[in-house]
């Protein structure tokens, strides 16, 4: 399996297949806290070989700086027709209502079937705050 797309967006859609995405970022710059972001999605396209199985499950773990869970998305299943050689499965997890209430990092972390494969960040900063 090859994870092809991991990442955080303002949103995003799946229209027969076609992915569709919409303003992906890694780092959230509010002004004060805590700070409540009313919605964004979370979306992941993985690539699996037909010796694979047609039948798995994807989700999204935070992980904070310390690499404790704090969060999930919950899994999605993922059926694929394998009369494609090579098929994509891919998840989208509308996040809504998310509070943060400091500065922080956060790994989210894809499982397929369990297992993880493939992570990407997300900063939260303060406006003015240096890097």
């Amino acid at each position: 399996m090859q994870v092809e797309i991991l990442t955080l967006c303002d949103a995003a859609t799946d229209c027969h297949g076609k992915l569709n995405l919409l303003g992906t970022f890694d780092v959230l710059n509010f002004s004060s806290f805590p700070w409540e972001i009313l919605s964004f999605a979370i979306v992941a396209r993985v690539r699996f070989d037909a010796d694979e199985g047609n039948r798995h499950e994807m989700e999204v773990v935070w992980l904070d700086a310390d690499g404790e869970e704090v969060d999930s998305t919950g899994s999605r299943e993922i059926l694929l027709d394998h009369s494609i050689r090579r098929e994509c499965g891919q998840a989208i997890w509308h996040q809504v209502g998310k509070t943060f209430f400091g500065p922080t990092e956060f790994s989210l972390q894809l499982r397929v079937d369990g297992v993880p494969i493939a992570d990407t960040p997300l900063m939260i900063r303060q406006r003015g705050e240096e890097v």
